[in-house]
Order: structure tokens, then sequence, then C-alpha cells
């Protein structure tokens, strides 16, 4: 694994970068799939079959480290059942339920640019 110099522009850019909280918060959610993953596990969606049937266009590799990724970052947590094989559900940890004011706020946003993104094209 390569390590990067502390004198680094780049190094130095990310550490700066680090101290803004709007930064932060958009590394800790951003990424292909994570937001979406997010909203179906806020919508109920909380078993792995449920999340690939509800996002057709993911990988199951995808699928399975972006939930490692949240899982990692203490958005979600996982749950095996020993009652049935292979039955693995997530669920939002209170961090990933303190994100759901903003992905509201992002939906809201959201509406609002796909009409004018229509228009652009």
């Amino acid at each position: 694994m390569a390590t990067r110099k502390i004198t680094s522009t780049n190094f130095q850019n990310h550490q700066h970068l680090e101290t803004c909280p709007v930064t932060r918060s958009i590394n800790l959610i951003g990424g292909r799939w994570k937001t979406t993953l997010l909203w179906g596990l806020m919508q109920g969606i909380t078993q792995y079959s449920e999340l690939r049937r509800a996002i057709p266009n993911i990988t199951e590799k995808m699928l399975t480290q972006q939930l490692r990724d949240l899982q990692r970052d203490g958005l979600i947590t996982k749950e095996v059942h020993s009652d049935a094989p292979h039955k693995t559900s997530y669920h939002l940890t209170e961090l990933g339920r303190s994100a759901k004011p903003i992905m509201l706020a992002l939906q809201d946003w959201g509406n609002g640019l796909q009409p004018v993104r229509s228009e652009a094209v």
C-alpha cells in the first residue's frame, strides 16, 4: 500500500478539506450508491435481497462494498439471522437516522432541479 508524503500538496489539500464540515458530510454519504442505499433503508427496505431488487443496476460486488463502507462509517449495522440461512438485514444507526432531514432536503432540492435539467438538455 502506498503512503502519501505529509508534505505533498495533495495531502495538504486533503487535510484542509477535511476541516470543512460540509466536505466531511459529503464524503461520508458520497459514493455511487450510498445515498440510494440510505434512502432505501429510510423507506424500510432492510434485507440484502430487497436492496438488491430495489436497485437493479447495482452489481452484487458494488452493493456489498457500499454496505460495508456505510457500516464501517457507522451509518448502518448488519444483522445476520441465524434462523434463516443467507438472511441478512441492515439497519440505520443513530448517525444514519440523523441524516434523514438532510436526505429529505436533498430530495426537495433535486425535485426542483429536475425540470431545470430537462430544459437544459
